[in-house]
């Protein structure tokens, strides 16, 4: 049974304390959550509830809105002049109706009151595991990081009495999975550049998969997609960032 489902976004270039929050859906509705629980979420985590713990149409659009206020007020706070971006999205249902579609292309402003948008782009149907940035690694990174991190909560004794006699609630592993998330992320994200590439793991996982490429062809030497090889149109954005809805069984 489906506990959770991350839902990851970020981008190649933006530092760490910039990047958008990541998502977490839980099971259930939500409605009967008390506050000592909700306060305890990891405060760079965006939570959300599904009956089925999966991202359904409300839940896509919850999302989206919360994905524009985070560029407005942590991507972007402080930029002088307009941005645009293009958000790089798998092919799913929920992702191609009018109300996700529409909340995406809500004009935000910064503290600057200048303009972000957002101009969104999809992925092939059936190929993100090829194309999609977040399919090349980094999803793969965030959830090897929050094994990790449950590990090393693991390692106190008292917390592994509690998670072998069953003495957790469901409340307090929402806890948990709310911080080991965050702190993943937070990990993946700061690592340094490469010391022979001078490029972060975040950026070669848009130039690998070709969604870095450009209009001239300079660097396609760089595009090594697994198994085969697909074509892209080349899109102008002064940001790019890629999305993807992940699973995770725990």
């Amino acid at each position: 049974k489906r506990q959770c489902t991350l839902q990851l976004v970020f981008s190649p270039d933006l530092p760490a304390d910039r990047q958008p929050k990541p998502g977490i859906i839980f099971r259930g509705k939500g409605t009967r959550i008390p506050r000592s629980e909700t306060e305890a979420y990891h405060p760079d985590v965006h939570v959300y509830w599904q009956p089925k713990a999966w991202v359904d149409r409300p839940t896509a659009v919850k999302w989206a809105g919360d994905f524009k206020k985070d560029l407005a007020q942590k991507s972007f706070p402080d930029e002088k002049d307009a941005v645009d971006c293009c958000l790089l999205m798998d092919n799913l249902d929920a992702q191609w109706q009018k109300p996700y579609l529409a909340e995406l292309k809500k004009v935000v402003k910064n503290k600057k009151k200048k303009s972000i948008r957002v101009f969104p782009w999809f992925h092939l149907a059936d190929s993100t595991d090829l194309s999609q940035a977040v399919d090349a690694g980094y999803a793969a990174e965030i959830k090897v990081e929050m094994a990790r991190k449950q590990d090393e909560w693991m390692d106190t004794p008292e917390n592994l009495d509690k998670w072998c006699s069953g003495e957790l609630t469901a409340g307090d592993r929402r806890i948990l999975l709310t911080h080991w998330l965050g702190e993943a992320v937070e990990v993946v994200h700061s690592k340094p550049p490469n010391e022979t590439t001078g490029k972060t793991s975040l950026w070669r996982y848009f130039e690998k998969t070709g969604c870095l490429m450009t209009i001239d062809g300079s660097g396609d030497k760089l595009i090594h997609i697994q198994v085969a090889v697909w074509f892209f149109s080349y899109v102008h954005a002064s940001h790019i960032l890629a999305h993807i809805q992940l699973s995770t069984l725990m």
